[in-house]
C-alpha cells in the first residue's frame, strides 16, 4: 500500500493505492461470449474484500482531515 499526495493545479489530491481487490467472479462458457444475445451472469460478489477496501479508505480520509488535508472523494 501507498499514500501520497498529487499535485493537481493549486490542490494538493490524496491518493491510496493497494493492491488489487477481487471484488466479483464468474465463470463464463465460451459459447456464451459467441453468442449474439445478452448474457446473464451469476456473479459472486467477495464483500469481505470490498469492506476491508471501504474502511481502508475511510480510515484514510480520517487520518488526512485530522492532519489538516482536505480530502474530496472522487
Amino acid at each position: 500500500m501507498r499514500a501520497a499526495l498529487r499535485v493537481d493545479g493549486e490542490s494538493w489530491v490524496p491518493v491510496l493505492e493497494t493492491n488489487a481487490t477481487l471484488t466479483y467472479c464468474a465463470v463464463l462458457e465460451p459459447e456464451l461470449l459467441a453468442s449474439s444475445g445478452p448474457i446473464a451472469l451469476d456473479l459472486q460478489a467477495n464483500l469481505d474484500e470490498v469492506m476491508a477496501y471501504a474502511a481502508l479508505r475511510s480510515a484514510n480520509a480520517r487520518a488526512l482531515e485530522a492532519a489538516g488535508v482536505r480530502y474530496a472523494a472522487s
